[in-house]
């Protein structure tokens, strides 16, 4: 990809993606602007996309969240496995992508039901 497709990119996540689906949180102890969405996680890790489902359910339930933040927000890129609180809850990193400027992270933490 070109460097002005990336720029041009990078302008139109600044001016419409974070600026009007952005919420601040507090993300490993600092203080960001990330746009979060249970409803991806849940299609990609829970749902229709996931193709290993589990035949023998552990009693376990998965809640997620996806976290889309800006690159230059977070100063140590999240690996898988890392722990990570968001608002107080802890959360486990099961998939980073680099997207554009931009992580694409996914968080789950574990609740017996």
């Amino acid at each position: 990809m070109s460097s002005k497709f990336n720029k041009t990119c990078g302008k139109d996540l600044d001016r419409v993606f974070f600026r009007e689906l952005a919420e601040r949180i507090e993300f490993a102890g600092i203080m960001i602007t990330v746009v979060i969405s249970k409803d991806d996680y849940n299609k990609k890790y829970r749902g229709e996309y996931r193709h290993n489902k589990n035949p023998q359910d552990t009693g376990l339930t998965k809640f997620g969240i996806i976290v889309h933040a800006k690159t230059k927000d977070i100063p140590v890129k999240p690996k898988i496995g890392d722990e990570i609180t968001v608002n107080g809850t802890k959360y486990e990193v099961e998939d980073v992508i680099t997207e554009i400027g931009m992580y694409r992270i996914a968080l789950f933490r574990i609740n017996e039901s």
